[in-house]
């Protein structure tokens, strides 16, 4: 976990985490959110307790390397620049005593054991490796990861000179044509649009390209649409079959969740009779978000 410095010391540069977003490479953002991060300062929101158990289980992770590996390690707690392209910086976890070689240690659920089957990685670690490898002129780096709590694994990550020349290529361009003037790149899939706030009431006038993916996407709904009524068709089959069972044996169940209580705070309040002020008090206003409504009909 980066220290508050750590955080300031990156917002001016791209770090090992920024790599793979501004690649096009990580599920938890693209370059718009690196974009918004160092130009308006507005950081992604992250899990918190798997932020604060990772920080907890770094030394654990970092130890278990050594007694299995027989590397020593060292804690290197300052940020590090390219020298040259200062814009270009990481903050590395621990370096291999005695060799140009870098370990990130890591930890994450059973769930994304797979992506870690044989020589597999995860492409935003193997990009965070590569970048880290530039920065600190490393001859590779070493990864340890604690799956679910109980399974270890590390594996080394040798240096890519032809990935490194791309990604190199690609932070530059995003730091020189986007970061330094203000201007903000292409949304994509990754990134969290409810960071966009709405600042005026003006629509504007859609182009023939507009009108192309409008009308791409008005089928892409419309397949939709059958597809779910297929779906509801089949499933309204199945519990016909049921009926008042629990379900069809080895094909589908159809069972009552448990009863629940719930409190009508509102009816509550109407028999306690509460003051204006009182209601006041405790009166507050929840931001309002932004609905996304999908309007285009193709000419007939």
């Amino acid at each position: 976990m980066l220290s508050e410095k750590q955080h300031i010391a990156r917002d001016r540069g791209i770090g090992g985490s920024d790599a793979a977003m501004v690649l096009g490479l990580s599920p938890w953002g693209g370059p718009f959110t690196v974009w918004n991060s160092k130009v308006n300062g507005i950081r992604p929101e992250v899990n918190s307790e798997a932020v604060h158990f990772g920080t907890i289980l770094e030394d654990i992770v970092a130890k278990e390397f050594m007694d299995r590996t027989g590397h020593k390690v060292r804690r290197k707690n300052n940020t590090a620049v390219s020298p040259k392209y200062p814009f270009i910086l990481c903050n590395i976890d621990r370096v291999i005593v005695g060799q140009r070689v870098g370990l990130e240690c890591k930890t994450t659920s059973a769930w994304k054991a797979d992506d870690w089957k044989d020589d597999s990685l995860p492409d935003p670690y193997y990009a965070q490796c590569q970048h880290e490898i530039f920065v600190m002129n490393w001859e590779g780096c070493w990864i340890a990861c604690l799956i679910g709590g109980q399974k270890f694994i590390h594996k080394y990550v040798p240096r890519n000179e032809d990935f490194i020349s791309q990604m190199v290529d690609i932070e530059r361009l995003f730091w020189e044509n986007y970061v330094v003037p203000g201007i903000p790149p292409a949304l994509s899939i990754f990134d969290d649009l409810s960071v966009i706030d709405q600042d005026s009431e003006d629509m504007t006038y859609p182009t023939a390209e507009d009108r192309k993916y409008a009308a791409q996407l008005a089928n892409i709904r419309e397949q939709l649409g059958d597809l779910e009524t297929q779906k509801k068709t089949l499933e309204t089959y199945f519990k016909g079959r049921i009926m008042d069972g629990a379900g069809l044996d080895g094909i589908a169940t159809w069972k009552k969740s448990k009863n629940t209580l719930s409190t009508d705070w509102k009816a509550v309040a109407e028999e306690l009779n509460p003051s204006v002020d009182l209601i006041k008090k405790h009166t507050v206003t929840k931001e309002g978000s932004r609905r996304f409504l999908f309007k285009f009909k193709e000419a007939a």
